[in-house]
């Protein structure tokens, strides 16, 4: 059965398993690997809300150093936006600039803080004890950029969370 058994959750992933169908048949392997992530976010991985996700609020004193690094970033790279790191993207980025990948702000510093403010909202969320893992820091996606379906590393990821920092009105 679903986990959990919601309503919620079936629908979600009722309407996941209809949007995977329509993928071209071109593509067998992003196919397969859609289904695979579908099927373990509804049976295999746990879930602690309705619907997969809820919202809290971060504390504001993150929320503003964040913003404040991210246009800071955003300014220094205005000119030339090839020059920002892109996350998983490792090719000559000089020509064409690839839009589909989001842009990847350099920021240790308050990716670290990030995971140590954010632990007690997410222990109180899973009601449980947890150690933090991992920061990936801040992305920028843009016109045409996305975030594939993927499944999260279920031995270090158990509770995730996303921060929405800022975005173009």
């Amino acid at each position: 059965d679903y986990l959990p058994p919601t309503p919620g959750w079936r629908a979600l992933h009722a309407r996941r398993l209809s949007q995977i169908a329509l993928l071209p048949a071109s593509d067998p392997s992003s196919k397969y690997n859609a289904y695979m992530s579908a099927v373990h976010s509804a049976f295999v991985a746990p879930n602690f809300t309705e619907y997969g996700w809820a919202l809290s609020r971060a504390p504001d004193e993150l929320v503003d150093a964040l913003s404040a690094r991210l246009l800071s970033q955003l300014e220094l790279h205005d000119d030339d936006p090839s020059s920002v790191p892109i996350e998983g993207y490792d090719h000559d980025v000089s020509g064409e600039y690839p839009l589909q990948y989001p842009l990847l702000i350099p920021n240790s510093h308050l990716n670290s803080r990030a995971l140590e403010e954010l632990l007690p909202l997410h222990e109180a969320w899973a009601h449980v004890p947890l150690i933090g893992n991992n920061a990936y820091g801040l992305r920028v996606y843009r016109n045409r950029s996305n975030l594939q379906m993927h499944v999260d590393e279920s031995s270090t990821h158990v509770v995730s969370s996303i921060l929405h920092v800022g975005h173009d009105a």
